[in-house]
């Protein structure tokens, strides 16, 4: 057995709520896409400025290279000191082997798996957002969600990229209040959304009930004008015949007033029905009245002269 067809209010109401739910999630989203993409262009940003300016400072390509790396412990730990906010510094050489990091354990381990990293030694600045796992994040798996930058130095007495330094900035508070305000905005969206989702079924509601009341109404009519046509030529005629028996009554002369008077009211109430049968074909409105009951029946007499008034 096939289920049912939706009537075109349910399939309204239905697409209204569909596509108010979609407004509402997406701009949800939207939001919170939006903010995540500022809170990765301003550490970009960011970094870029901070660590390409204190690598010019601070840093020679020799402090890239492994076996000549003597005396560049300290020359990191200085150049670590001036880039705050920071908790966590990498740097890798030219081939993406990580020579320092202020946790000693890092040292010397290389992370070939990670695309970031392999995009900033061709020389692209790579910023992630998210929150510390796998094997790159071993030491950081305690934070929540990170910003990590990772920027290629580039100095003027060496070509290309001489090596990479990654930046981990702890941004959990922000991520806790951009999912705030995604909330907020969930919340205020969708009660809007709701309110309009009510108002547009009301109305709806409102023009469906009409629109089944004139079908009613319509079909009343229809029905009603086949009942005219059959009053019009079934009961006309037949008046028409009583008429005339009446005419002739009239003229072979009455001599008692009673009858006389009898014949007058009767063709009056004749001429009644006769006038009423003829505007039935005009007919353009069903006037209803109670009859017995629940029941109702078509007040001929009023529809008729609703149709003249109008």
């Amino acid at each position: 057995m096939r289920p049912p067809r939706l009537g075109w209010l349910q399939g309204f109401l239905l697409a209204s709520a569909a596509l108010i739910g979609a407004v509402v999630i997406v701009s949800g989203l939207a939001v919170g896409w939006f903010f995540e993409r500022h809170v990765l262009a301003h550490e970009e940003e960011h970094a870029v400025n901070v660590v390409q300016s204190q690598a010019r400072q601070h840093l020679v390509p020799a402090d890239f290279d492994l076996p000549r790396w003597s005396g560049s412990r300290k020359v990191f730990e200085t150049f670590a000191q001036e880039l705050p906010g920071i908790f966590r510094i990498k740097v890798y050489d030219a081939t993406g082997r990580l020579i320092w990091s202020d946790e000693p354990r890092l040292i010397g381990k290389t992370f070939p798996a990670d695309p970031s990293l392999a995009n900033a030694l061709r020389g692209h600045v790579a910023t992630v957002l998210q929150a510390p796992a796998g094997p790159a994040h071993m030491y950081e798996k305690g934070r929540g969600n990170v910003a990590e930058a990772y920027v290629p130095v580039t100095l003027p007495q060496a070509a290309g990229v001489v090596g990479v330094i990654e930046t981990y900035r702890d941004v959990t508070q922000v991520d806790l209040e951009i999912r705030r305000t995604q909330r907020l905005i969930w919340g205020a969206a969708g009660g809007m959304g709701l309110l309009l989702y009510v108002a547009l079924g009301l109305i709806v509601w409102k023009v469906s009930v009409k629109e089944q009341r004139a079908i009613v109404e319509k079909e009343r009519l229809a029905a009603a004008a086949q009942v005219v046509v059959g009053l019009h030529h079934e009961i006309l005629n037949p008046l028409t015949g009583v008429l005339g028996a009446l005419q002739v009554l009239k003229q072979d002369g009455v001599a008692q007033p009673e009858k006389a008077e009898a014949l007058a009211e009767a063709e009056a109430e004749i001429r009644k029905i006769e006038q009423l049968i003829r505007r039935l074909p005009t007919l353009r409105r069903a006037a209803g009245t109670p009859y017995v009951g629940d029941t109702t029946m078509l007040d001929l007499e009023r529809s008729c002269a609703e149709e003249e008034w109008t």
